[in-house]
């Protein structure tokens, strides 16, 4: 079970993991910690270093399938928030930015779907849990 702590703020690596220097770190903008980005560039930064975790993940998920005992291995990785890039906007505006969250789960039986309606993400676990480990 893996849990993203990566991408967390500030947005300080590139795509290939690299840190940027300090003038490109990006971080979201809350009431009491303003910044003079725009959203652009934060999410630009937020999404560099969704693509340095993901290559990374992977690159683990794949060592790990490698493996005699990985090929039985149940994989589960989440996030524990979205973006929260404008955290500080208005009610009904970008409202998914503040819950969208990573949530996979990789088994040997696996065939692959994607949930299309919101779950709460401790719900989601242990039901994923428990149709693994009954």
């Amino acid at each position: 079970i893996v849990h993203v702590l990566l991408p967390h703020a500030p947005y300080t690596l590139d795509t290939d993991c690299k840190v940027k220097p300090p003038g490109q770190w990006s971080r979201g903008t809350r009431p009491d910690r303003p910044v003079t980005m725009t959203d652009a560039a934060i999410y630009s930064g937020y999404w560099d270093q969704v693509g340095c975790m993901g290559r990374r993940l992977n690159t683990l998920v794949d060592i790990i399938l490698a493996t005699e005992a990985g090929k039985d291995a149940t994989i589960l990785v989440h996030g524990d928030h979205g973006a929260r890039v404008t955290l500080e906007r208005a009610a009904g505006e970008n409202q998914d930015d503040l819950v969208q969250t990573l949530f996979a789960v990789r088994t040997p039986a696996s065939k692959g779907a994607v949930i299309a309606e919101p779950k709460v993400l401790q719900d989601l676990f242990l039901e994923t849990y428990r149709r693994q480990f009954p």
